[in-house]
């Protein structure tokens, strides 16, 4: 089985609304920003199939369940410029760093995880961190106690250095009120409620993956000769919000290679130390999800036979974990998905049987995701190359 990578791009049309949080009594939910998850995107991307007429809903469950597919996280990206996932946006891991009181205003820091690996497994991580806040402190002229976790937050790279995303103003956030109405069309006095919402002409970039020549790869293609694309995302597209246009156009075997040589990968060899960066919820089942920890093992889902002894977990502050939903399909609540957030760090010991690409098969982890389930889930970034320390 051969990996297919496709490069999504898009960008909103109407007002998107995708839940963060519910304030008190439901008066205001709060949306995400920069940051919306795969299952999500993946969800829309399926819907249009199923509205387009390339698929029943039926079809589009069965592929979702026994299909190898797997969608990264989309992220914020300005609307002028070129950025890359990877290469100039991504998210904070575990180690990264934000002054609370700077000159620069949202320039983040990152202590390099690939050249502190060994100090991590070896139980010398308070050591590590008080020396590198230290320097990073002093190289910013402030003292160490200004500088704040900003894990799990997404950055965007500008002129050299990475920044915080949300100090771009690339996505501009409002408040809609309205009152809540009765099912029978009448109003309860007092009762409100109000949406956090995106504007429209906010962009975001994500990649969508499955098996090459596989029932999915030929939808996805599909998708890709119709040109003009247009997708529904999050709360209330009954009502005309979260339209989206999508564009959508497969990964040469160049671009991917290229990809994997930024990350280091070309370097790592069968019993190497690698840093994995969790860039969406990511767990196993024992039997029900759980997050990953010491003395779990990671395997890839195209059965090349890679696995991963994990030996430290670094979890993230302010990434999302938990993932609830509601399926169309079956018009059920969803599992309620508890995993290891974005940004947190797992260290690992590879292991590869002979013979095998290591770069592409570390590369599946990131576009297939780990273990038995993808579809949004279990997505992690090899990092034998910190690209947010450079």
């Amino acid at each position: 089985m051969s990996l297919a990578v496709f490069k999504v791009t898009l960008k909103t049309l109407t007002p998107l609304i995708v839940t963060k949080s519910e304030g008190f009594r439901g008066f205001i939910y709060t949306s995400l920003k920069h940051y919306l998850p795969g299952s999500t995107v993946q969800g829309a991307i399926f819907t249009s199939l199923i509205n387009e007429g390339f698929i029943s809903s039926k079809d589009a469950f069965e592929l979702s369940s026994n299909d190898l597919i797997n969608t990264l996280p989309a992220l914020a990206i300005p609307n002028e410029g070129t950025y890359e996932y990877f290469r100039n946006v991504g998210i904070a891991h575990a180690l990264c760093l934000k002054p609370k009181v700077c000159k620069d205003r949202g320039l983040v820091k990152c202590i390099d995880v690939g050249k502190s690996i060994s100090e991590i497994v070896g139980g010398r991580l308070k050591e590590l961190i008080r020396d590198e806040v230290s320097a990073i402190a002093d190289s910013l002229g402030v003292h160490p106690s200004e500088l704040s976790d900003f894990s799990g937050n997404v950055i965007v790279k500008v002129g050299g250095l990475w920044r915080d995303a949300s100090s771009l103003n690339m996505v501009r956030p409002k408040t809609y009120v309205s009152i809540a109405v009765k099912d029978w069309g009448g109003v309860e006095p007092g009762k409100l409620y109000a949406y956090e919402y995106i504007e429209r002409g906010t962009k975001f970039i994500t990649f969508i993956s499955c098996v090459k020549d596989s029932e999915t790869y030929k939808l996805l293609k599909d998708l890709e000769s119709s040109g003009r694309v247009d997708v529904r995302i999050g709360r209330a597209t009954s009502r005309g919000l979260g339209l989206t246009r999508l564009g959508i156009k497969e990964c040469t075997l160049e671009e991917l290679m290229g990809l994997g040589k930024g990350l280091g990968l070309n370097e790592v060899r069968d019993g190497d130390l690698v840093a994995f960066e969790v860039l969406s919820p990511t767990f196993i089942l024992d039997p029900l999800p759980r997050p990953l920890k010491r003395g779990d093992v990671i395997t890839d889902r195209l059965g090349l036979g890679l696995k991963a002894d994990v030996l430290a977990v670094l979890v993230s502050k302010y990434g999302v974990g938990t993932y609830r939903g509601w399926s169309i399909y079956t018009n059920t609540p969803k599992l309620t998905v508890k995993g290891l957030p974005q940004g947190s760090l797992i260290i690992t010991k590879i292991y590869a049987p002979k013979g095998i690409d290591l770069v592409s098969t570390l590369l599946s982890t990131t576009f297939l995701g780990i273990s038995d389930i993808g579809n949004g889930f279990n997505t992690l970034l090899p990092l034998r190359k910190d690209i947010y320390a450079s």
